[in-house]
């Protein structure tokens, strides 16, 4: 229900849904809360004239609970939000644990991040498998990751090919 009423627009209902469903352990009830306190999403309520009160803190609180719950679409939001917000370590830890779930935004996120050596020691390999891996669930991310990879700056020589799976 909470997810028809944020479709609808009626977000004050479907936190009041989400809130509902938390409290009987559902976990991706307990993610969308915590996105909902997110601030992008406040911008989103204000535009249509409902809100949702900003609350970083209890959006990471909610995140966390369902990432570490193994709710692989929390372990991957929370964790590029650590990548982009000073906590690299923590989040490639749950990064790594969204990408060992086979979720192809975190392999591919996590394999640009060991291509490129971005907060992590440069790993072209460990990268261009976790990108192919995203690449076999047909990942346009990691598509144009690699298409960056082999007509921008290229591959060394020797570098495993990658091979689209239809």
């Amino acid at each position: 229900m909470g997810i028809i009423a944020e479709g609808e627009g009626r977000f004050a209902d479907a936190l009041a849904w989400y809130k509902k469903s938390a409290e009987h352990g559902y976990d991706a009830a307990i993610y969308n809360m915590g996105r909902m306190y997110m601030n992008d999403f406040l911008h989103s309520m204000v535009r249509h004239g409902q809100i949702v009160p900003y609350d970083y803190d209890e959006a990471i609180r909610l995140e966390s609970i369902a990432a570490g719950r193994g709710y692989v679409v929390a372990q991957y939001a929370l964790g590029s939000h650590y990548l982009r917000g000073g906590n690299p370590e923590e989040g490639i830890r749950l990064l790594k644990a969204a990408a060992n779930q086979d979720y192809a935004a975190a392999e591919g996120l996590l394999g640009a991040v060991y291509v490129e050596g971005r907060l992590v020691p440069q790993n072209r390999e460990e990268g261009l498998r976790l990108l192919q891996l995203a690449l076999d669930q047909d990942s346009n991310e990691a598509r144009m990751i690699l298409r960056r990879i082999y007509f921008g700056d290229g591959l060394a020589k020797g570098q495993p090919q990658l091979t689209e799976q239809k």
